[in-house]
């Protein structure tokens, strides 16, 4: 049967019937209306199919699309703002005590170490048995802790003895004490550092101005000076090798940290003089989040001092003000 020629012509501009005007005639043109109409619904059929088919598939992508956007904002916006750890060796100390505070106000994870627990960390680890226990105990414990390592590490231990070769049991008992207090604590630190700590991290060190050179006044307290010595030389070796690659150890040297300790051990002291923890937990901030920033830039605009550095700070009013890097990397 054929069709009209008219139905040929309209089916082309996608119309639905013949028109009026269509010229065929009696059954012909009925049959080739019929045909018209039947072709003409399905056209129309099949595009409203092709039409709903296709604004469903945009609505999936729209979804698809805003949901993966959402997802990944969401992740980055998570890892931008992640916290940033410090494990702080000595943590319930003066010093340490400083570090905790000043780190967990910028909203730092705090991790302490120390033979008593501070309450204020967010995660305090005591230690107490041998040094090898307490150093085994302390990596496993970070590595339970969280997958991710950590940002910074602050050797925040210490202490001072006094002791001659005049007196060879003040000696004896002030450099067992510093023994511990420092050239143990010293290299706690560093041994989490070298297997905790992430890239471009940060170790600092607390050293001592008094032992940066050899002097008459360091001859009354060689356990000390020696202790401090040793960690100048620390800081100096693992700017060679030893910690995650970019990372720097940095040696603090107050002339003297005005804690309790050393208030009740030199009561005639003028204390004016005297660096403040805060003060210096303020700088030792400073230099972190500079370190986690990746910039190396502190947000007063200066550069963290290179790796290997022995700063010394400097004072104004009792105020940590900058520093002068005494050794930098082993050489004068």
């Amino acid at each position: 049967m054929s069709r009209c020629a008219k139905w040929s012509e309209l089916k082309g501009e996608g119309l639905t019937m013949c028109s009026l005007e269509c010229d065929c005639s009696g059954t012909r043109a009925h049959s080739a209306l019929l045909q018209c109409n039947e072709a003409a619904i399905n056209l129309r059929f099949d595009r409203a199919y092709l039409f709903y088919i296709t604004q469903s598939l945009l609505k999936m992508l729209r979804r698809s699309s805003t949901s993966l956007g959402l997802t990944v904002r969401k992740f980055a916006s998570s890892a931008s703002s992640a916290r940033k750890t410090v494990v702080v060796v000595g943590g319930n100390g003066a010093f340490g005590q400083s570090i905790v505070s000043k780190f967990g106000s910028a909203d730092w994870k705090t991790i302490s170490f120390d033979l008593v627990e501070n309450k204020k960390a967010d995660l305090s680890i005591v230690g107490g048995g041998s040094w090898n226990e307490d150093v085994k105990d302390l990596l496993a414990k970070l590595a339970d802790a969280s997958s991710e390592k950590v940002d910074a590490v602050v050797c925040a231990a210490g202490g001072w003895a006094g002791g001659g070769v005049d007196d060879p049991e003040a000696l004896v008992e002030g450099a067992e004490a510093m023994l511990f207090a420092c050239y143990k604590t010293s290299l706690t630190a560093a041994c989490v550092a070298g297997q905790s700590m992430r890239e471009g991290g940060l170790l600092v060190l607390t050293g001592s101005a008094a032992a940066t050179e050899p002097n008459a006044g360091a001859a009354g307290m060689l356990g000390y000076c020696m202790a401090k010595s040793a960690t100048h030389y620390l800081t100096q070796t693992l700017a060679h090798a030893g910690l995650p690659k970019n990372s720097r150890s940095i040696c603090v040297l107050p002339e003297v940290l005005d804690t309790p300790a050393n208030r009740e051990a030199m009561p005639d002291a003028d204390t004016e003089s005297w660096t403040k923890p805060d003060e210096l937990a303020d700088l030792v901030l400073e230099w972190a989040g500079a370190c986690a920033a990746e910039g190396g830039v502190t947000s007063q605009g200066t550069t963290v001092p290179d790796s290997g550095a022995l700063v010394l700070p400097t004072m104004d009013g009792g105020k940590v003000n900058g520093w002068t890097v005494s050794r930098s990397d082993g050489r004068s």
